[in-house]
């Protein structure tokens, strides 16, 4: 059982870096290997094994599970890749139907991008595309993609205007259909905008009155005109913006705390008028329903004579917009067959006279009621609007062609005023056409132009034929002299053809005279080719030989076709012979067309096999080549991009390697894989250009910390709490910035101790001075108690109490010690305990055990007398430090010493006393100056 740990596969091993070794062998084919690396992608507790193991998972679901879940930005970022990858339809790519299952669960806008841009199949991209909220990518595949479905499916897609009218700048030329598209989202947008601002209008309208009944106060109809401004908020159907809902809703509840006030005690409560509701009821189901009726016009006209004379005065607004909608609805059911008639007419035709009849039914019904109008009669102001903006486009395109017929005529004069005769005639064809589809007026005053070019074309006509008589005579002379002319024969024949030529460009003539001059040229010209005859019977010959040499070609090429192996044969040599078969064929030449016919209908099938399996070769070099691309196109987002130039490097001599594909997609795979290195190379110096800036960014920002921390230290203006305090946080962020070059974090962490030194010996520098003030304040107290002393009886009290009292205080414990003196002082003072000469030979040897201790402390010699109770002194000293159990420092100690001096009394002899002070002195001062 011990041996087992030896025997797990690798990928179970407890070092991260064996595991990411183990998973890389791992292959993605195998069901088992890739559930290990899903789970080792999942669970692995080492960031670089999860993110070893998402480069190499196939499962889609999962990887986008770790694009979101993963607490690791580094794996996060590489199932980015990997999922972008496989969704496109990369190396190891998943069925097409899969793919797009996955897309329909994918809400990153940036795998979106990625698909709709980069995605292999049409398909996938457009539902990459279908789903994509990115202006700028919709806008740029609707410009540049190559396929039209995707330009257009983005282009459906945009919605911001700035970025339509970009692709209508840029598509207006070259794709009418995207250009349509955009133009057509364009005139939405801004109906819906008019249509937003018009509702908007509304909605303010209705805050408004609403806003004044509720400052207005109660009166009798406020509720009813509070219900109207909530049907006419009610009836806006565009969503409104929520400053003016909160606006709304704000008046509104306003509105609804009007109350009626109380009606006075000795009145009884009166029935309200039931009148009022029933008119405001009328008016809101119009509102909601406007159609007119015959039946529902006879409920209205017997409702409102019930309640008109008895109505109150806030009701007679209702009244006379119900009169106004029974007016107008008479005359819209007088008319309605009328004007469905006139609908019809105009649909059929947008003549004027149409668009009068229906403009005058439409006045004559004056629907100008607050209610909605009809549907009629809105179809029939919309249809008028429609047929006026026909009639506008219909004379837009006439004015077109009127202007495209002068111009036409135009040249056409001046072509006549050339002698242009074909172009003359060419332009009035066109030119009569295009009269033919103007209205009468205007087609008759440029018929006129038109008849005088007609007239002018025949005069030129005539002219003409006068004027090729006499060429078409120098002509017959020309062929004549060419009977007896010393040429050789090509030359002749070619002359004599050149003849032939100029006899066709003068067009011939229909004349008598014409025909005459034909008759004398053509037998001119038969006569003089009489004497090519030979020479193209040797040219017979000749065609005779070329064509067996084809028909011996041909017979090579059908032997080799027939014995070849195709598969054994280089595409360099299958291209020699093609190129060599081609040139001897195209040498036996000239040949008799007629004759050469079926060997060329042999000949040309026997070549196009050999191009058909050199075509085959040359797809099997771009298939690899094109596997190349693909695997440069992968290394372009490879995590690594210096290993990805590597491999690149790596592909380059694989190409290499690899024979050419046809001309033409050799250079465009060429360019590919080119622009798929470039991209490698370029990350590869981006990235280390980066690198060599985020060194130097952090190399500046560790330099700016120190020199922050050093103006911090040079600063003594700054408090030395604030200071630590900020040296701190410098330090922290210091700490921060990795990684730095082993120099540079060196010379800083020097500066940074050296700042600290620097503020360390400022607060023992502060120290010393407090310490020093304190024990100044304690020297003036020992001395007033030594001055208290010495004056004894004679002293006055009340003097020596008001100066102790206006004293400094000293260190709390010396305090006390010296208030102990000086209480002491005071009773010898009143000569109620006068100090004994015990007492005085006591404090004697305590100055003396406390001078020599301070000649310990500041490494001074004492006496020779005093030697031996210096080093009993010593031992006592030392026997108390080791029963405290720590050692203190010698600034500790005498501060201490300096206390117990100032804090004991008087001694005796006076002379004695004197040189320990003396001694007392210079050993503290010698001390101090050493520390």
């Amino acid at each position: 059982m011990v041996l087992t740990r030896f025997f797990r596969p690798k990928w179970q091993h407890p070092n991260p870096e064996v595991r990411r070794q183990a998973l890389i062998k791992l292959s993605w084919d195998n069901p088992d290997e890739h559930a290990v690396l899903c789970d080792l992608a999942v669970q692995d507790p080492a960031a670089e094994v999860r993110k070893a193991a998402v480069k190499r998972v196939s499962d889609l679901a999962l990887l986008r599970r770790r694009l979101s879940e993963d607490g690791d930005a580094g794996v996060r970022e590489v199932a980015g890749a990997r999922y972008r990858q496989l969704l496109a339809g990369g190396t190891e790519t998943a069925d097409l139907q899969m793919r797009l299952e996955e897309l329909a669960q994918c809400t990153d806008s940036v795998v979106l991008g990625y698909v709709a841009r980069r995605g292999r199949e049409p398909e996938l991209r457009l539902a990459a595309i279908e789903r994509l909220q990115s202006s700028a990518v919709l806008e740029e595949i609707a410009v540049h993609e190559a396929v039209p479905k995707l330009r257009q499916a983005a282009a459906q897609r945009l919605t911001e205007p700035a970025a339509l009218e970009r692709v209508l700048r840029q598509t207006r030329e070259r794709d009418r259909k995207v250009a349509r598209i955009v133009r057509d989202a364009l005139e939405r947008l801004q109906q819906e905008q008019a249509a937003a601002e018009k509702a908007n209008a509304e909605r303010r309208a209705v805050c408004e009155g609403l806003e004044q009944l509720a400052d207005g106060g109660w009166y009798e109809g406020a509720a009813a005109e509070r219900q109207r401004l909530e049907n006419r908020w009610q009836a806006v159907t565009v969503p409104a913006p929520a400053e003016l809902q909160q606006r709304y809703e704000a008046a509104l509840a306003r509105c609804r705390q009007l109350v009626a006030p109380p009606a006075p005690v000795a009145v009884p409560p009166v029935e309200p008028v039931a009148e009022a509701p029933t008119l405001d009821a009328l008016v809101a189901a119009l509102r909601d329903n406007a159609e007119p009726d015959p039946a529902r016009l006879d409920e209205l006209h017997a409702a409102v004579a019930e309640v008109r004379e008895a109505a109150a005065e806030q009701q007679q607004q209702n009244i006379a917009l119900l009169d106004a909608y029974l007016a107008a609805a008479a005359r819209y059911l007088e008319h309605r067959q009328a004007l469905d008639e006139a609908i019809a007419a105009l649909e059929k035709t947008a003549d004027d006279a149409a668009i009068r009849r229906l403009q005058g039914l439409i006045e004559t019904i004056g629907w100008h009621s607050e209610l909605p109008a009809p549907a009629l009669l809105a179809g029939a102001a919309s249809a008028l609007t429609d047929a006026r903006r026909r009639q506008e486009q219909l004379a837009e395109r006439q004015q077109r062609r009127q202007a495209e017929l002068r111009e036409l005529l135009s040249a056409l004069e001046a072509s006549l005023g050339a002698g242009q005769l074909k172009e003359s005639q060419r332009l009035l064809g066109k030119a009569q056409k295009l009269a033919e589809q103007l209205p009468g007026r205007e087609r008759e005053r440029l018929d006129r132009r038109l008849r005088r070019a007609a007239g002018r074309i025949r005069e030129l006509q005539d002219w003409r034929r006068f004027a090729t008589l006499p060429k078409q005579v120098e002509l017959c002379e020309q062929m004549e002299a060419l009977v007896d002319a010393d040429l050789p024969p090509p030359e002749l024949a070619a002359r004599i053809h050149r003849l032939q030529e100029e006899w066709k460009a003068t067009g011939g003539s229909a004349s008598p005279e014409g025909k005459q001059l034909w008759e004398r040229f053509h037998a001119a010209g038969e006569k003089a080719f009489d004497r090519c005859r030979g020479y193209f019977d040797e040219q017979a010959q000749r065609r005779e030989a070329n064509l067996q040499r084809r028909r011996e070609i041909l017979a090579q090429l059908e032997r080799f076709a027939a014995e070849a192996d195709w598969a054994k044969l280089e595409l360099q040599a299958l291209e020699a012979i093609r190129a060599q078969a081609r040139s001897e064929w195209q040498a036996a030449m000239p040949v008799d067309r007629r004759e050469s016919r079926p060997l060329e209908a042999r000949f040309e099938p026997l070549m196009e096999t050999i191009t058909g399996h050199i075509r085959n070769k040359q797809q099997a070099n771009r298939a690899r080549k094109e596997e190349l691309i693909r695997r440069a196109q992968a290394l372009t987002t490879a995590e690594d991009p210096r290993a990805a130039a590597e491999e690149a490097k790596a592909l380059q001599a694989e190409w290499k390697a690899v024979g050419y594909a046809q001309p033409n997609v050799d250079r465009r795979l060429w360019r590919e894989f080119r622009s798929a290195c470039d991209v490698i190379f370029a990350r590869r110096d981006e990235a280390r250009g980066e690198a060599d800036q985020e060194r130097q960014a952090r190399i500046a920002e560790a330099e700016a910390l120190c020199a922050a921390a050093e103006a911090l230290a040079a600063d003594q203006a700054i408090d030395l709490a604030e200071a630590r305090a900020k040296f701190a946080e410098l330090r922290e962020q210091f700490q921060a910035v990795r990684p730095l070059p082993r120099e540079r974090f060196q010379a800083c962490s020097r500066r940074l101790r050296e700042v600290e030194r620097a503020l360390d010996e400022r607060r023992r520098a502060l120290q010393r001075q407090r310490e020093q003030a304190l024990l100044n304040a304690a020297r003036t107290r020992a001395q007033l108690c030594a001055e208290l002393e010495q004056a004894g009886e004679t002293a006055d009290r009340d003097a020596f109490m008001a100066r102790w009292q206006a004293l400094e205080p000293a260190p709390a414990p010396l305090q006390a010690k010296l208030d102990a003196r000086w209480q002491r002082a005071l009773a010898a003072g009143d000569g109620s305990r006068p100090f004994t000469p015990d007492e005085l030979a006591a404090n004697l040897e305590t100055r003396w055990d406390l001078c020599l201790w301070m000649e310990i402390l500041a490494d001074i010699e004492a006496p020779p007398e005093d030697r031996a109770r210096r080093m009993d002194l010593q031992v006592r000293r030392l026997a108390d430090g080791l029963a405290a159990g720590h050692a203190r420092s010698p600034q500790e100690q005498a501060r201490t010493v300096v206390a117990d001096w100032l804090a004991t009394g008087p001694a005796a002899p006076a002379e004695q006393a004197a040189r320990l002070e003396q001694r007392f002195e210079a050993a503290w001062e010698a001390l101090q100056r050493g520390s």
